[in-house]
């Protein structure tokens, strides 16, 4: 009797150090080496609220990116420093509703037939690239090209990366369309 169990308890170990050892290969394939794209002349270049996007806000460099500047800026975080970027000419700022990175899709591409664009250059960091691409695409019908800033330090950062993404790309999973959003909020 209990050496069925043991073998049962094995097995199970077996199995579940196996799905973790998948987990942990897709999320490296797909999360931490993501496809990217270079920086190329596009419409506009969109800033997520993200790490990657923050930083690329707060370093300088904002003039170097292509196009019109466009900043997520998530309405409960509008007055932090990193949006003062907001207040200069040529930036667009969008409050996404919600504050996701579905709504951030909504939110641009929204501007986007607005104003005629047709392609745009969107800035995040490397976790992120693969599913904002995804959502961008379900909204926005353009190019799209995507660039990673590097914010994911240590093996702690990379694993709160996956388990966070990991639940994203489930939400993704289960609202498929550009509007679809879960019954009980985002």
């Amino acid at each position: 009797m209990r050496t069925r169990q043991g073998r049962r308890l094995a097995r199970l170990i077996v199995i579940g150090g196996a799905g973790a050892a998948l987990w942990l290969a897709a999320c490296v394939v797909v999360l931490a080496n993501p496809a990217t794209d270079a920086v190329a002349p596009t419409d506009a270049t969109y800033f997520l609220s993200s790490p990657g996007g923050e930083a690329a806000l707060t370093s300088g460099s904002t003039q170097n990116w292509p196009g019109i500047r466009v900043v997520s800026r998530p309405k409960g975080l509008g007055n932090l420093p990193r949006f003062q970027v907001c207040d200069a000419p040529g930036t667009v700022c969008l409050t996404p509703v919600p504050e996701t990175t579905q709504g951030e899709a909504e939110a641009f591409a929204a501007e986007a037939e607005r104003r005629g664009w047709t392609s745009v250059t969107v800035v995040t960091h490397t976790s992120h690239i693969a599913r904002a691409r995804l959502l961008l695409a379900r909204c926005f019908p353009g190019t799209i090209r995507m660039v990673a800033i590097p914010t994911e330090h240590g093996a702690g950062a990379w694993l709160n990366a996956f388990v966070h993404e990991t639940a994203g790309w489930a939400k993704a999973a289960v609202t498929p369309g550009c509007h679809d959003h879960l019954p009980f909020g985002d």
